[in-house]
């Protein structure tokens, strides 16, 4: 895999300023659009609706089985999508 000039984790100030550089965008415009994203992202997991996003995978709410005087629980997973699971090193389907 090639390495990227990107730190090994990445905030919502990082994802805003590689969207203005991508797109050209001032840093207020890329700040708008990622905080507006997460909302989105946000709103339809509140209203149990999977978030597909391509080339990386799902989100979706999932029912947990309630323990012993619990009622039901939800959990946030996401599932990467195939060829990103087979990419990362800790997968087994990684070369």
């Amino acid at each position: 895999m090639p390495e990227r000039d990107l730190p090994p984790q990445i905030g919502a100030a990082q994802l805003s300023a590689q969207l203005a550089l991508r797109c050209g965008l001032n840093p207020a415009q890329s700040r708008s659009a990622v905080d507006a994203m997460f909302r989105v992202i946000e709103e339809a997991l509140l209203d149990h609706i999977s978030v597909i996003l391509p080339h990386v995978g799902t989100f979706q709410i999932v029912e947990v089985k309630a323990k012993q005087d619990e009622g039901p629980r939800v959990r946030v997973r996401f599932r990467a999508i195939q060829g990103l699971r087979g990419m990362l090193p800790c997968h087994p389907e990684h070369d």
